[in-house]
């Protein structure tokens, strides 16, 4: 009936101490690793600071450093008014210091494009409701101004306003966005991206 009956899984330790290590393998990693360093390796730029990412531990809100400037280069990029980008793709951040191409490629290594659409306000509203008080589906954004708090009687956060480029969002206007192609096609539960309309990557 296609149903799993049984299922088991274990931890299965390399055992290289044993078995040994395959020759042709290892030259072939070494070969191509030399490869990928001398890409990697390249510095691309500086900091005078860390630039950090917001933290699990930090409200689902918390706007980050690494965060603004990857949805403003977002933005700024397509031309949108609204940029988002889901805190679970950032992976790393900028230690003060140079920064070589390796630092980039770990804080986005997955190769996302870009996705543009246009979303009405009543469903980026609805988005930012939604995400307020979501454990898992938290977004940096770029052009919007949230205002919101904590209802004590609701033990909930409960949005108040939502501004674009300090113009109130309004529920029956659409609006440029950008963001990362994976959670744009609504993949991870990002569902809402699913109602945009003239898409392109």
């Amino acid at each position: 009936a296609k149903k799993i009956s049984r299922e088991k899984n274990a931890i299965i330790q390399l055992a290289e101490d044993t078995i040994g290590i395959d020759v042709d393998i290892a030259k072939f990693i070494t070969e191509k690793s030399k490869k990928f360093d001398d890409i990697m390796n390249v510095k691309v730029g500086e900091t005078l600071e860390d630039i950090t990412r917001a933290s699990e531990s930090d409200s689902l809100y918390s706007s980050s450093k690494l965060g603004n400037i990857i949805t403003d280069i977002l933005r700024k990029k397509t031309n949108a008014e609204i940029a988002f980008y889901n805190n679970s793709g950032i992976r790393n951040i900028f230690v003060k210091g140079d920064i070589i191409f390796r630092d980039v490629y770990q804080i986005e290594p997955f190769g996302n494009t870009i996705l543009t659409m246009k979303l009405k306000g009543k469903d980026i509203r609805e988005f930012i409701e939604s995400v307020l008080n979501d454990n898992y589906h938290s977004v940096q954004i770029s052009g919007l101004t949230i205002y919101y708090f904590f209802d004590t009687k609701t033990n909930s956060y409960k949005l108040f306003d939502i501004f674009v480029n300090n113009i109130p969002l309004y529920d029956n206007q659409f609006y440029n966005i950008a963001t990362p192609n994976y959670i744009g096609m609504g993949n991870d539960g990002y569902t809402v991206f699913l109602k945009g309309i003239e898409k392109k990557d």
